[in-house]
């Protein structure tokens, strides 16, 4: 009987290995899927460096890093928003994206770096502006698996792709409106706004 005891033990242990084992791997592949689907869409489109210099080829513009590549006939080069002036983007349902590298305080740290934004609407020197990152919602709980065996403290996180509306006028860019892609586009105001 022991023998029996020893051998369920076993396989229990071998069983919350494997499933820790999922539960991890899901998490690892789950937490890349934005960068994957940014860096499979690429689009016509031109650009121009900060030096002036322009170029044009099959553009790829991936919001989790914050990087462009350019694919041509003699390559494939990305670059930094420190590199780039603007860029245009001709996406397949017949319109343009326009982005342009700007320096902005995104951390709220008080250190302007350049951004790339997207124009959403512009007239003169003001001009709407649209920002993505990606944030993870962490949630901890109890996992039951089979056997009623409880695993607690199991840490699952889940994407969120935020969407950020700016201001921007001759005093500099101004967070205006914040809101969670896939959300019925709530947005709430930004509480530093000043009209």
């Amino acid at each position: 009987m022991q023998l029996k005891e020893d051998f369920m033990t076993i396989n229990l242990k071998t069983l919350t290995i494997a499933l820790a084992a999922a539960l991890i791997g899901t998490y690892a592949s789950g937490q890349f899927k934005n960068y994957s689907t940014e860096d499979a869409a690429w689009y016509n489109g031109h650009y121009v460096l900060s030096s002036g210099k322009k170029g044009s080829g099959e553009l790829n513009y991936n919001f989790v890093n914050g990087m462009l590549k350019v694919r041509e006939e003699q390559g494939t080069t990305s670059f930094t928003p420190g590199k780039i002036a603007y860029f245009e983007l001709q996406i397949p349902e017949g319109g343009i994206q326009l982005f342009y590298s700007l320096p902005a305080d995104i951390n709220e740290d008080g250190r302007e770096v350049p951004v790339f934004f997207e124009v959403i609407y512009e007239k003169g020197e003001r001009a709407i502006l649209s920002r993505h990152t990606l944030d993870y919602d962490q949630n901890t709980g109890s996992v039951v698996v089979p056997g009623n065996i409880v695993i607690p403290n199991v840490t699952a996180k889940t994407e969120k792709i935020r969407e950020y509306i700016y201001l921007l006028s001759g005093n500099g860019i101004l967070k205006y409106l914040e809101g969670k892609k896939g959300s019925n586009n709530t947005f709430s105001l930004h509480r530093n706004a000043k009209y």
